[in-house]
């Protein structure tokens, strides 16, 4: 599958419709590919049909793009879709950024078009300034995870939409919960996922002077900070968080891949004590003969684990995928 956008495009998440057409979500540069004026990125999202065709039906024949910033009274900047997902209706519903300076909540008609009944445009800014992950509840609201500034520092970020795009006072008391990860500066929240018992898992970044780590936090399906999670819900994990992290769920235990002397895969009970049943030690380490960095991971229908990436020797990055039976 290989579409070309103008000047060149990036796609940074993907979702599957239920008639198995793809919907892919990232950034297309509009101007010459030699420009690095972020003015000219704008936000994207294409759709696939299943032979891996563009689909002409959605949008301008496929694809559907415009400046955010602009948009929303903003000066333009990068504008990007980070994450996509597709409700049960139909309708498609993405997590964005304008480099850090806004967080934005977009929801697309079936065709692609803006859906009014959300925030009356189709698009809601804030209250977080950027936004990395979304998820959807059973009952329609919007989970959505990224970064909240509080100047100089900023805190991980969590906040839920009700289903016409409105901040839900029934979560966090505000719609927003904000978490300060001790002794970090900068923290980020880079995946959401909700577990099969309504509980909902961040899985972040968090940076002082002199590194950075890993984190994963779990929430109550009323915002509150998890307690019986080790350390009052937020789990600082082993390994270098320089290199990528991605997470999936196995009913409600967490499953984390990291790039670490190897990919390291982790399970965790709902305690956050490494679950021992998995790999006989709560850990796999798969060491590839060459650097692979996970960037997506899921658990099939059949119960395998499913890890995608990238490889890097001493010629140009590739494409890796593994699988692993879960035991």
């Amino acid at each position: 599958m290989l579409a070309s956008f103008g000047g060149g495009a990036y796609g940074n998440a993907v979702a599957t419709q239920p008639d198995g057409k793809l919907i892919v979500t990232g950034w297309v540069l509009n101007g010459s590919p030699a420009s690095s004026d972020t003015n000219q990125i704008n936000f994207a999202l294409a759709r696939f049909d299943r032979e891996g065709r563009l689909d002409t039906t959605f949008g301008d024949n496929g694809l559907v793009s415009y400046d955010i910033a602009q948009q929303v009274g903003l000066a333009p900047d990068l504008d990007q879709g980070r994450d996509v997902a597709v409700q049960a209706d139909g309708k498609i519903v993405v997590a964005a950024d304008a480099a850090d300076r806004g967080g934005f909540a977009l929801r697309f008609q079936p065709d692609g078009s803006p859906d009014p009944t959300f925030s009356n445009d189709g698009i809601v800014e804030g209250p977080a300034s950027s936004y990395r992950s979304i998820a959807v509840q059973a009952d329609g609201a919007l989970l959505l995870a990224g970064r909240y500034s509080n100047l100089p520092n900023a805190d991980l970020a969590l906040a839920r939409l009700d289903s016409n795009g409105e901040l839900d006072s029934s979560f966090a008391g505000n719609g927003l919960v904000t978490t300060d990860v001790a002794g970090a500066v900068q923290e980020v929240a880079e995946q959401v996922a909700i577990a099969s018992d309504g509980r909902i898992l961040l899985l972040g970044t968090s940076c002082q002077f002199g590194g950075c780590a890993v984190d994963l936090v779990r929430y109550t399906i009323d915002g509150a900070l998890d307690p019986s999670l080790s350390n009052g819900g937020l789990l600082s994990l082993p390994g270098d968080a320089d290199h990528p992290s991605v997470m999936t769920l196995n009913g409600a235990q967490p499953i984390v891949a990291s790039e670490s002397n190897g990919v390291v895969l982790r399970r965790f009970k709902q305690d956050g004590t490494l679950d021992r049943s998995f790999s006989r030690d709560g850990k796999a380490v798969s060491k590839f003969g060459l650097a692979v960095s996970p960037a997506g991971l899921a658990v099939t229908s059949k119960g395998r684990l499913v890890m995608a990436g990238t490889f890097s020797t001493d010629r140009p990055r590739g494409f890796a995928l593994a699988r692993y039976l879960l035991r």
